[in-house]
């Protein structure tokens, strides 16, 4: 039978790992073929196979090798016109392909070995449908992979054994229809030459994935997003580095990579006109955080239909991208289904922490497809996270509609939610162009709770740019409606950018200024303290094991301090701030979410606001620009203490 003709739905079928570990230093050796395969073998068998030989799987078929490799100067052959063929190595050796493997046929052949996998720099690899994973499969999971044209098949990580997949620099591949890279880790070398080559097929792709777990899953030309490259369960140190020149010769061709880390350093692809770029950097394919980074220095993309980059942080430098549609996000989480016909994000709902930032440095991002009649927002392009930087002379350009966001919360069609650091920064060097190509002009569209654009180049038929906590894109107007004013910058800057405009001079207020402040009474820790304490751990405690993504946490944690800032009793809420710090402090979480979600209530909290004053207090908020309270709680003081700790996640209450 023949595997997914179509090498796009292929490559969504099919997003499987090849990757070996201790080296093997002669042709394969051990095999075993399973109960049910029908496989046969030129010369010799499969317990020593000698250079030369052609392995034929006849119908879908595993074979268990002991150990697995292709010594310099040596052939082995597949011919998968027939069948698919899974060869697992179940020893303990690496799998080093150090000489030449060839293979026909369309249906794919797949080499798995958890220990790890070494092509090496004197390899030639000539395919057609080759996937090779660190990551394991069991038989019945091959069966459901290669059973028929909508598959799904699930590659897992055995305990803590996914060795990494490596390709060294001088190596070469030529693949007529499908290539997988999956492991641990994946790394490809600067320079090492793919050529993706069958110009009479409609669709070629080359999907690379780290990760510990990956299961496949086909729906089609209009699939979800988080189906674009299967759902793949990964954290930080599933790093995929891809240094790789990709030349396509095809009619079309999708490069796909997804690992919690990406680095596309010194990658070229030059797509023909006619190929794809999807990269994405993320715990799974709805959430990331600021640790799931996709960064590049030197990376080129040129020719290209569609480049969509997606990382928990993004940052591109020295850099050129150029596709008809170009987007980037940095999300918290996001939802949306993705039409691959045109490339675009459809219902699209993103979250976003400030630390979820964009940086574009010296880069040149370009989308040059313009929108028509027929090709409607086809050419629009979005850059949206936390917070967005364009600087040292960077470029960014589309044919349709540009569109910068920098949010806590965005909604296809809905309101725009900003915060604190939520910044645009557009540097006096760098410029943005909307409509590039189009006679009738496009727009470009900035909103966020602050931006800073003074002396950049702004260039298109109308240009909208709305600060505020609260806004909204107006189809009648085509323009952004504040409907809240932006929320106060803190003065150390958090989000990047300018800081916050110097405070009018207050004016002068009715009581004097050097009016004693009253030494609160001090009273000793008691048990209403320590009640207070517990109640707010279990307020952390619901919030946390209650929601499953940090942006969830970060929210119901902040709604519980905006609860204590309306509290009549100082001291029950900060007890009550302490204990959601500690409680935040004890959740099995990673440091880091810890420490950010710590930052969050710290930041959030404000034990006086909406709280009823003397009468010479209130007098002299009413005339001052700026009211510092005092609270009359050792509670209090200890909030501070562990403020300034943070950073170490060292809250501790003595009780």
């Amino acid at each position: 039978m023949q595997w997914n003709t179509k090498a796009r739905q292929a490559a969504l079928t099919t997003l499987i790992c090849l990757s070996l570990s201790a080296p093997a230093f002669a042709m394969p050796t051990g095999g075993v073929a399973t109960s049910g395969s029908d496989v046969a073998i030129s010369t010799g068998d499969l317990s020593n196979v000698q250079s030369g030989a052609t392995i034929t799987a006849n119908k879908n078929s595993i074979i268990n090798w002991q150990e697995f490799g292709i010594k310099e100067g040596e052939t082995l052959n597949f011919n998968t016109a027939n069948g698919a063929l899974l060869n697992r190595v179940t020893g303990t050796k690496i799998s080093e392909l150090l000489g030449t493997l060839n293979q026909k046929g369309e249906c794919p052949l797949m080499l798995v070995n958890p220990n790890g996998i070494v092509v090496g720099s004197s390899a030639v690899i000539d395919a057609q449908t080759l996937v090779l994973s660190t990551l394991a499969i069991s038989d019945d999971e091959f069966q459901k992979a290669v059973g028929n044209a909508a598959a799904t098949g699930t590659f897992a990580q055995e305990g803590d054994k996914a060795g990494a997949l490596t390709i060294a620099k001088g190596a070469t591949v030529n693949i007529d229809s499908l290539l997988m890279l999956f492991g641990g880790t994946v790394d490809v070398a600067d320079g090492v030459k793919f050529t993706l080559d069958d110009a009479t097929k409609d669709d070629v792709a080359l999907n690379v994935a780290a990760g510990k777990k990956i299961t496949i899953d086909t729906k089609g030309n209009d699939v979800d997003y988080q189906d674009l490259l299967g759902d793949v369960t990964a954290d930080s140190t599933n790093k995929v580095s891809f240094g790789g020149d990709v030349t396509n010769q095809s009619q079309n061709l999708d490069v796909k990579i997804q690992g919690g880390a990406i680095d596309l350093s010194n990658a070229s692809m030059d797509m023909n006109g006619n190929g794809s770029l999807y990269a994405i950097a993320a715990k799974g394919a709805t959430d990331a955080d600021a640790d799931n980074k996709l960064s590049a220095t030197d990376l080129t993309v040129k020719n290209g239909d569609t480049a969509l980059l997606i990382g928990g942080t993004v940052d591109l430098k020295d850099s050129s991208v150029t596709a008809g549609k170009a987007d980037i996000y940095a999300p918290d989480t996001m939802k949306a289904t993705f039409d691959e016909k045109t490339g675009n994000l459809k219902d699209l709902t993103i979250t976003s922490t400030k630390d979820n930032a964009i940086t574009l440095d010296n880069t040149k991002f370009t989308g040059t497809r313009i929108n028509t009649s027929t090709n409607e927002d086809q050419g629009d392009m979005g850059i949206q996270g936390g917070a967005v930087t364009l600087k040292n002379g960077t470029e960014v350009s589309a044919g349709g509609t540009v569109t910068i966001l920098a949010a806590k919360s965005f909604e296809d069609g809905k309101t725009i939610n900003a915060g604190a650091g939520n910044t645009v920064t557009v540097d006096k060097t760098s410029k943005v162009t909307a409509g590039v190509g189009d006679d009738d002009g496009e727009e470009i569209n900035i909103a966020a709770n602050k931006v800073v654009t003074d002396g950049a180049t702004l260039t298109a038929k109308k240009v909208n740019t709305g600060e505020g906590s609260v806004l909204h894109y107006d189809n009648a107007s085509s323009s952004i409606v504040v409907d809240q004013k932006p929320a106060a910058e803190s003065t150390d800057n958090p989000g990047g950018g300018s800081k916050p405009d110097t405070p009018t001079t207050p004016t002068e207020p009715t009581q004097p200024t050097d009016t004693p402040t009253k030494t609160p009474e001090q009273k000793p820790f008691n048990a209403e303290d320590a009640k207070n304490i517990a109640s707010g751990e279990a307020l952390a405690g619901e919030a946390i094991t209650g929601n499953a993504h940090f942006a969830q946490r970060q929210e119901a944690l902040v709604n519980s301090i905006e609860k204590l800032n309306a509290a009549t009793d100082d001291r029950a809420a900060a007890g009550q701030m302490l204990g959601i710090l500690q409680g935040i402090k004890n959740a099995d979480l990673s440091t880091t979410e810890k420490q950010l979600l710590q930052l969050s209530v710290l930041n959030a909290y404000t034990p006086t606001q909406g709280r009823a004053e003397d009468t010479d207090q209130k007098t002299q908020a009413a005339t001052a620009s700026t009211t510092v309270a005092t609270v009359d709680t050792p509670a209090v003081a200890a909030t501070v203490t562990a403020g300034e700790a943070a950073n170490e996640t060292s809250v501790s209450v003595d009780q």
